[in-house]
């Protein structure tokens, strides 16, 4: 029996098992964060909402969280903050995140996930944060901090991820266990589930990741691009110098990116699609690959279009999610409050 890609599960890894054998809480809250520097691109669905809109339907508590704060620690060439933040709540509506089911809420409305940073950041070692260059914002050097606080304030049984964002975890295990073990149990070690299949490359740039924020806007299929637009990136992506369609990560990135975003997006193997493209050289591959990702990318394109027209709507359903997520994060803090003894009873 084929794998769909070498190494890795395609859905749930537990690879980190000394950290996730820890108890988790009886309901299954998926939490999921994105930042609003742009809109999502077709790696951010299938390797990420794809998988949070499953378990959505399947009746688990999914909380969206809309990473402004994250956003302004990291200078990007994007949109106006608010401009990005509309989008990327009709990203997330458009690709199937359902306001009625879940939780879509806007990172710096809630109060409490500051102060939960500060109590996790007097337990952490500054050899347990990223390493970064000089002359960077002190929040460039503390985002991985605000981002292990928001995952835990939610109770997060399990947190849906991108596979490079997968080095980020082990930071949330160890502030989660030093905060147990100092102040009594509170915190869950959630399990990351990711969707090992996806790790799609820049199609200009295939030794890249495919990034909202990095690289050319060329690199990249945003869920908002019109068929046109699709057909070209795919046309000009980055090959080699042989026509032959196989599936070599290493020897054949370009090529391979392809056949990678074809897999995903008709849920066949690579070697499956290397079969049927057999007798096709490149440019025919990238027709077929092309017309595969257009089709499958109509009903997120309208309806994320529809929803930019109606942005009164989309500020009512981060206004709700805001305070439904402000409730989720009030019990948790109360919880904080009353073990670190910052809580004092009245005589």
């Amino acid at each position: 029996m084929s794998r769909r890609f070498p190494l890795l599960p395609s859905f749930t890894y537990t690879g980190c098992r000394y950290f996730c054998s820890k108890s988790t809480p009886q309901e299954n809250v998926i939490f999921v964060g994105i930042e609003p520097n742009g809109p999502m691109h077709i790696g951010n669905y299938y390797g990420v909402f794809k998988n949070c809109v499953t378990l959505q339907n399947s009746g688990c508590s999914v909380r969206c969280s809309v990473g402004d704060m994250l956003s302004m620690a990291i200078p990007a060439k994007s949109p106006p903050l608010q401009e990005s933040i509309l989008l990327t709540t009709a990203c997330l509506i458009g690709c199937g995140i359902k306001p009625e089911k879940s939780t879509i809420f806007l990172q710096s409305q809630i109060p409490q996930l500051s102060q939960l940073c500060w109590v996790l950041g007097c337990l952490t070692d500054l050899t347990e944060l990223p390493k970064n260059q000089k002359d960077v914002p002190l929040g460039s050097y503390l985002r991985s901090l605000l981002q292990t606080a928001d995952i835990l304030l939610n109770k997060s049984s399990h947190v849906c991820i991108g596979y490079e964002k997968l080095f980020q975890l082990p930071l949330v295990y160890n502030l989660a266990k030093k905060y147990n073990e100092k102040y009594g149990e509170t915190f869950h070690h959630p399990v990351p589930i990711i969707n090992a299949a996806v790790n799609f490359k820049d199609l200009r740039q295939p030794s890249m990741k495919m990034s909202k924020s990095n690289g050319s806007e060329k690199g990249k299929i945003n869920l908002t691009d019109p068929p046109d637009v699709v057909l070209s990136k795919i046309r000009k992506a980055v090959t080699d110098m042989t026509s032959k369609i196989t599936y070599e990560p290493d020897a054949r990135p370009g090529v391979s990116n392809l056949v990678a975003i074809h897999s995903a997006v008709t849920n066949k193997t690579p070697e499956e699609l290397c079969l049927e493209a057999a007798n096709l050289d490149t440019d025919k591959y990238k027709s077929r690959v092309a017309e595969a990702l257009i089709e499958s990318m109509k009903p997120f394109n309208h309806r994320i279009n529809e929803l930019l027209k109606d942005k009164a709507y989309l500020a009512t359903v981060l206004d709700d999610g805001t305070k439904k997520a402000s409730n989720f994060a009030e019990q948790t803090w109360i919880s904080v409050h009353e073990k670190i003894g910052s809580c004092v009873a009245r005589q």
